[in-house]
């Protein structure tokens, strides 16, 4: 009996591990936090939250109300793309459905992508599938996957020049 017990412990915490990871479904389209100046601005900037974080911390943590402060004219949202999306390769469709293409209709005439972390990511993945969309990229530290895709990019000579093989979330 003395033998399972360590087992029994093991299983218990990763069980108790997994259960407290609430794996969130993606919903379509997607959650999103908007803030307005409300002065018809033409651009807008789209923040893309860590694998950690959500849309809500870009205001919990004054980043919102800091650009507003500085006097930038600009209008913002940020959008709840979590890694669901990027596991099931539907952040590239998101962005562009729910927010890019209304953004546009609504006369928005610059889109930039503001994205942390794995939204760094997000935001690299739309800009290498609809470059014409988006004016730029502001990437704070940015998940570019595990240390042999980033040492593949170095290899290459920058992300630009740097070409994914089959099976990686560029496709």
């Amino acid at each position: 009996m003395r033998f399972h017990q360590p087992l029994l412990i093991v299983f218990v915490s990763l069980l108790q591990l997994v259960s407290s990871c609430s794996h969130r479904a993606p919903s379509i389209p997607l959650d999103l936090q908007w803030e307005s100046n409300q002065k018809q601005n033409d651009t807008l900037i789209i923040f893309l939250p860590g694998v950690r974080d959500n849309k809500q911390d870009f205001i919990d943590k004054g980043l919102f109300s800091r650009l507003q402060q500085s006097g930038i004219k600009v209008d913002m949202v940020a959008a709840d793309l979590h890694l669901a999306y990027l596991e099931n390769n539907t952040s590239v469709q998101r962005l562009h459905e729910d927010i890019i293409l209304p953004a546009r209709s609504n006369g928005y005439k610059k889109v930039w992508l503001v994205g942390i972390s794995l939204g760094g990511l997000n935001a690299l993945l739309y800009q290498k599938n609809r470059p014409e969309d988006i004016c730029g990229l502001v990437l704070l530290s940015p998940y570019l996957g595990e240390k042999k895709i980033s040492n593949e990019i170095i290899q290459a000579g920058g992300i630009v020049k740097w070409q994914p093989t089959k099976g990686e979330w560029f496709e």
